[in-house]
C-alpha cells in the first residue's frame, strides 16, 4: 500500500544520512552514530543506546537519500488524496514504477509550483522496520530543504537559496520570496568552483540577467564565495556545522 506518511505531534526527531544517523528525544541533547554499513544501521544502534522510547519519530533525510522536484503548479485545486496520483503522473518519466518510490511534499499554494521529494519505497520501509523494533512509529519522513526553507522563508527574496552537504548540493531559485526552479546536483571538493558553475549556467537558461544574492546553508563544507562572481551577494546563513545536527536543527 502506497500512502503519504502523516506529520502527527513526533516525539522524536532523527537525522538520516548516507552513513550517520542523529537523534534527539525526550529533553536529551542530540546524539550521532556513524556506522559503515548505512544511516539505518547507525540509527539502529543509536535507538538501542537510548532505550525507553516510546511513540512517533519524525525524520528529516539528507539530499543523498531523497530526489528533489519543484513541480508546476496543477490547473485546479487538488484536494489532498487527489495530490499524490497527480504528481505520480506527472514524475512517471522520472520515477518510474510509483510502488518503487513514496512521495511527500508541501501542501500546494495556488497558482505556485509544488516542492516534492520521492524517497526509495525500501528506505521508508527500512526506516519503519528499524523504529518499530525500538518501541518508535513513523510520523513524518521529509527531505532537509523541505524543512529548511520552512524555517527560514526570507520574505520576499528574489536570488539563490542553497543548502550544501558533503558531496551534494540543492539550489532553489527564489522570485519574490517564491521557489521558481529548482536543481540537484554533485558537489566536488572545490565547492565554490561547482556552486558558481551551476548557478552561472542556471542563469543562462533562465535568460535572466544574473541572480545577486545567494542564502547559503551549509554544513560540513568550506569554501571562497567571493569566488562565485557575477557581483554575486552571499549570505552564510548560522546553524550546525556537523551534517546531522543541521537536519535535526530544522525540523519542526
Amino acid at each position: 500500500k502506497r500512502s503519504t506518511v502523516s506529520l502527527l505531534s513526533p516525539e522524536a526527531r532523527i537525522a538520516l544520512l548516507p552513513r550517520r544517523a542523529g537523534l534527539a528525544a525526550g529533553g536529551r541533547p542530540p546524539a550521532l552514530r556513524d556506522a559503515e554499513q548505512g544511516g539505518l544501521g547507525a540509527l539502529d544502534e543509536l535507538l538501542a543506546a537510548q532505550g525507553g522510547l516510546r511513540g512517533r519519530a519524525r525524520v528529516t533525510l539528507s539530499h543523498h537519500l531523497a530526489r528533489l522536484f519543484l513541480v508546476p503548479a496543477p490547473p485546479v485545486r487538488l484536494r489532498p488524496r487527489e495530490m499524490r496520483p497527480w504528481l505520480e503522473d506527472r514524475l512517471a518519466d522520472t520515477l518510474g514504477r510509483p510502488s518503487d518510490w513514496r512521495l511527500t511534499w508541501d501542501p500546494p499554494v495556488p497558482g505556485h509550483p509544488v516542492l516534492a521529494a520521492a524517497v526509495e519505497s525500501a528506505l521508508i520501509d527500512g526506516l519503519a522496520a528499524t523504529l518499530g523494533r525500538h518501541g518508535l512509529g513513523l510520523a513524518g519522513v521529509r527531505p532537509w530543504l523541505a524543512d529548511a526553507w520552512n524555517r527560514r522563508r526570507l520574505g520576499r527574496a528574489s536570488g539563490w537559496y542553497g543548502l550544501l552537504e558533503p558531496g551534494r548540493m540543492t539550489v532553489l531559485r527564489l522570485a519574490g520570496g517564491r521557489p521558481a526552479s529548482l536543481r540537484q546536483r554533485a558537489l566536488g571538493d572545490d565547492a565554490a568552483a561547482d556552486l558558481a558553475a551551476l548557478l552561472a549556467r542556471e542563469d543562462l537558461l533562465a535568460g535572466s540577467e544574473a541572480s545577486t544574492d545567494v542564502w547559503l546553508e551549509r554544513a560540513g563544507v568550506q569554501g571562497d564565495w567571493s569566488r562565485l562572481g557575477g557581483g554575486r551577494r552571499v549570505h552564510e546563513l548560522a546553524g550546525p556545522a556537523d551534517p546531522a545536527l543541521a537536519l535535526l536543527s530544522c525540523a519542526p
